[in-house]
């Protein structure tokens, strides 16, 4: 079962079967991620998923940059890295992020507040919190 997370099930003690565990690819997204490698965006899957479920998972989407087994802090990290380079380039950081479908305000609101200096709903609203 490759790509699979393996569940082990036991009735009172005794191995009785087994569950695998996948994530599902959405159909549109394979396309979308050739789109963007055309756009010359490069993909990078963060996930807390082992390697050969990371692994398979970028194979059905044409993701050839992997960092499995990470962990919320690392995917922060990953992407304050991400978002300082395209400081440094100047590219806006939030206007490419969200062209490429990364929404996640979770994650990105710290790393976006931190390099523009708002959140990323004052960006996009274009007012602070203090004139809200």
């Amino acid at each position: 079962m490759k790509g699979c997370t393996i569940i082990y099930v036991a009735v009172d003690g005794m191995a009785a079967g087994y569950l695998a565990l996948s994530d599902t690819v959405r159909k549109e997204s394979p396309d979308m991620i050739d789109r963007l490698t055309e756009e010359k965006v490069h993909p990078v899957l963060l996930t807390g998923d082992h390697e050969s479920a990371a692994s398979a998972i970028a194979g059905q989407l044409h993701i050839q940059e992997v960092h499995a087994n990470c962990l919320p802090e690392d995917k922060l990290n990953w992407i304050e890295r991400a978002c300082t380079y395209l400081e440094q380039n100047y590219l806006k950081t939030y206007e490419i992020a969200y062209r490429v479908g990364f929404r996640d305000e979770k994650y990105f609101s710290r790393v976006f507040k931190k390099v523009k200096g708002m959140s990323p709903k004052e960006y996009r609203t274009g007012k602070s919190q203090e004139q809200a």
